[in-house]
């Protein structure tokens, strides 16, 4: 079973969701580990990188460049920021907001 996505208004209605591999590539961009980010002190290309990361499980042949462009026409960049956050939190909780149970 995949990690449950969110959807995403950009140029099109995407998924946005963050697969271990997708967790796995962030931890080696920010060479930390995952529980040691810190969304306060990322940059605009930090969330270019996140915002990548999390479509292409969606669209595999996405790049940098195209995200610039779709953040671009983006409702707003804290629109693109929840969204990450959102996503990014169903990565460790199940559906209904509960901790996953490891078994």
């Amino acid at each position: 079973m995949s990690k449950p996505g969110i959807k995403i208004k950009l140029d099109k209605q995407r998924n946005l969701r963050y697969p271990l591999k997708a967790l796995l590539e962030c931890e080696e961009y920010f060479n930390v580990p995952y529980t040691q980010f810190k969304p306060q002190e990322w940059k605009l290309k930090d969330i270019v990188f996140l915002l990548t990361v999390g479509l292409k499980e969606e669209d595999p042949e996405i790049t940098e460049e195209k995200v610039i462009e779709l953040i671009d026409e983006a409702e707003s960049l804290e629109y693109i920021f929840n969204k990450i956050a959102e996503a990014w939190a169903l990565a460790f909780v199940g559906k209904k907001g509960t901790e996953l149970q490891s078994t």
